[in-house]
């Protein structure tokens, strides 16, 4: 062990990705999550802030998406600060809407 007890880190990501092409075949948006992160009030209130995960809903008509997001790590603090994680998720959670 390095530290001992709670610990955050706010990360702050610059995602650039495929969008239009992807989220169609996949039949949803991608979302983005930063592990591990606790149940509120958390470890900082900060984190509630700025949150764990981010939704990624890129309109139709664009190749690609490119945009900012801070997330938040918080609990065990080597997990928090040293071991953690920023997932991309493949999500069927947004409505898509056809309009001709």
């Amino acid at each position: 062990m390095v530290f001992t007890g709670n610990g955050h880190m706010l990360l702050g990501l610059q995602v650039d990705a495929p969008a239009a092409q992807d989220s169609a075949r996949r039949g949803g948006p991608m979302m983005l999550v930063a592990t591990p992160s606790t149940v509120a009030p958390g470890v900082n209130p900060a984190c509630a802030a700025y949150g764990a995960s981010v939704q990624v809903l890129p309109h139709a008509s664009l190749d690609a998406v490119h945009f900012n997001a801070s997330l938040c790590t918080q609990g065990e603090i080597n997990a928090a600060l040293l071991y953690a994680t920023v997932s991309v998720v493949g999500t069927h959670a947004a409505l898509w809407v056809t309009r001709d």
